[in-house]
């Protein structure tokens, strides 16, 4: 009971925090189109948070129906999962307010034409580590994508082991795997080499418990790729060895040998006659 109860109350901070980023999105669109020319940076932000909620509002609604099945083992162990992205939500949710406030605060609603370029130069003054944010981002999304995956194959196992598609998630799963560990060492090292940051510009108090989530993510579903793919192996072997297989092709006849007859001259052949009278 008590992990079914921890599980609903990281489902509902998952939504709670969506609901933030379309909201902080929303000013943040709103102050873009009341001036003549945003940064390109903010409206790549716009679109990969856009994106981002709307894989959040999927994972939700997944976790949630698919767990409605699973015994008290696999809802606290499910539970533990969705904790960990509810973490790196927070660190997104974090960055991303700060560039709202700093871009809002630098722009504002009533910013005039000829302000666009003072506007320009503060914000390249005042606006927070980017670069990371945006890595914290991607890292965050491809997290999310991660466990969509582990659990729709979950899911298919649990209705059909014998299922062909198993194989096609699987590969994907693998696929998402390297991209999330990819991502975690690109976000190490740029918080490695960063080296004149102010601590209260700098997020790395909290993504280092972050990179050390997906890392775990990253090996929890290395081994349920492993351990599934043994529980799978036996039903789809059984399954190749019982259905009938295509019929042998026919055999080729055998070439018959035909040994020529001598024909023996008539005058030889008399000849033999007379002899044996």
């Amino acid at each position: 009971m008590a992990e079914a109860l921890s599980l609903i109350g990281s489902l509902s901070a998952i939504m709670q925090l969506t609901g933030y980023l379309v909201k902080s999105t929303r000013e943040l669109v709103a102050c873009v189109e009341t001036i003549r020319s945003a940064p390109k940076e903010i409206e790549y932000f716009i679109l990969e948070t856009s994106i981002f909620t709307d894989q959040l509002r999927y994972f939700h609604d997944l976790a949630k129906d698919s767990t409605e099945k699973l015994d008290e083992k696999f809802k606290a162990k499910r539970a533990s999962l969705v904790r960990k992205i509810v973490r790196q939500c927070r660190l997104v949710k974090r960055g991303f307010s700060r560039l709202v406030r700093r871009f809002i605060e630098v722009n504002g609603t009533g910013t005039a034409p000829f302000n666009a370029l003072r506007a320009r130069i503060l914000w390249l003054w005042k606006k927070p580590d980017l670069p990371e944010l945006r890595l914290s981002l991607q890292s965050a999304t491809a997290n999310v994508m991660l466990l969509c995956n582990l659990f729709s194959y979950e899911e298919l196992i649990r209705k059909n082991a014998n299922d062909e598609r198993l194989e096609m998630l699987q590969e994907q799963l693998q696929n998402w795997v390297s991209t999330v560990k990819k991502l975690r060492h690109e976000l190490a090292d740029y918080q490695r080499r960063k080296q004149s940051t102010s601590e209260s510009e700098s997020m790395a108090d909290i993504s280092h418990s972050t990179i050390d989530d997906t890392r775990e993510l990253e090996r929890y579903v290395a081994k349920a790729i492993r351990s599934y793919s043994q529980e799978t192996a036996i039903p789809r072997a059984r399954r190749r060895s019982s259905s009938p297989g295509p019929p042998p092709p026919p055999r080729a006849p055998e070439p018959t040998v035909r040994v020529a007859r001598r024909r023996v001259p008539r005058q030889t052949r008399r000849g033999s006659e007379e002899e044996n009278r």
